[in-house]
């Protein structure tokens, strides 16, 4: 099977997680860090999705230490090819009765802007093509989730 966007082979059960364009150096944990406390300070500032951040995550910089490093974990797997991610994005996420397509989308306008305006021009688009593959993959699967289990 192959991913049409970027033409990369996808696994046998069709995922392309770990998949990139291009090989990128492993940077420094607390440079992702800094990134993901840029992009989430965004988030919290938007009408739309900060109040499910604020609700979920919290809204003081203590309550989202854990979150950063989760997500720091995320991007260095995904992104720079680092430690595999042991997570479990697709249960945390069902979990939100109130996430919707248009949450996704917005969440995505927010980090396409904040990774162009952190990151170098090659290494931004490696994580803006991979935010791309991620999110509507999330999303279908949330909904598979609901409908299966009846999580609402």
């Amino acid at each position: 099977m192959i991913n049409p966007s970027i033409n990369i082979p996808a696994d046998s059960k069709g995922q392309w997680l770990r998949a990139r364009p291009v090989k990128l150096p492993l940077p420094e944990r607390a440079e992702v860090l800094a990134f993901i406390r840029l992009f989430y300070r965004e988030v919290l500032q938007d009408d739309l999705i900060g109040p499910i951040f604020q609700r979920v995550v919290g809204s003081t910089d203590t309550q989202w230490i854990n979150h950063y490093e989760t997500m720091a974990d995320f991007w260095l797997a995904v992104v720079f090819d680092g430690p595999p991610f042991r997570g479990n994005p697709m249960v945390k996420h069902a979990a939100i009765s109130d996430i919707a397509p248009n949450h996704f989308e917005r969440w995505l306008e927010i980090f396409e802007r904040s990774v162009h305006s952190f990151w170098p021009v090659q290494t931004a688009t490696v994580f803006v093509v991979r935010a791309r593959q991620i999110a509507p993959s999330l999303m279908a699967g949330i909904t598979r989730a609901r409908e299966k289990f009846l999580i609402s």
